[in-house]
């Protein structure tokens, strides 16, 4: 599932149903994301404040950077990950990428790229691949 998704400034919650890629009730979803901004009064290309929070509910996540991540791991899950940006972090950028890996509430693994981009317009892009059988197998079928 590749998707794009408008996401609030002020924290309001985002579900998505990793399954059918669409957007849900936050009670419903597999993943929730929420993005607070300030950036009031600020000119264009000045730094402002941001921080996001992905949360799977009843689930998790396990940070990764390997380039072929075939093999979910069976422990080691954190409900939620975040990006924090304050204007005086020395690698500040209004977008970020996050990959990881994540377990569903009813034991489904898949693997994502996250991508949080919180200047203009917020929005997300979503690359996620999720198992549908439950094994924490994540490599295509032939």
């Amino acid at each position: 599932m590749k998707q794009n998704y408008r996401v609030a400034r002020d924290g309001t919650p985002l579900g998505i149903d990793l399954t059918t890629g669409k957007a849900t009730t936050e009670g419903s979803s597999d993943l929730v994301v929420q993005c607070w901004t300030d950036d009031q009064g600020k000119p264009s290309g000045q730094k402002y404040d941001w921080h996001c929070v992905v949360t799977i509910p009843g689930g998790g996540v396990v940070p990764t950077d390997e380039e072929f991540a075939f093999q979910a791991p069976e422990n080691g899950y954190a409900p939620t990950n975040g990006i924090a940006m304050p204007t005086d972090r020395t690698d500040w950028t209004s977008d970020v990428d996050l990959k990881f890996y994540y377990r569903l509430a009813d034991g489904r693994y898949g693997r994502m790229t996250f991508s949080m981009i919180a200047g203009g317009q917020h929005f997300c892009m979503i690359d996620s691949v999720l198992n549908p059988s439950g094994s924490r197998n994540l490599e295509p079928a032939p």
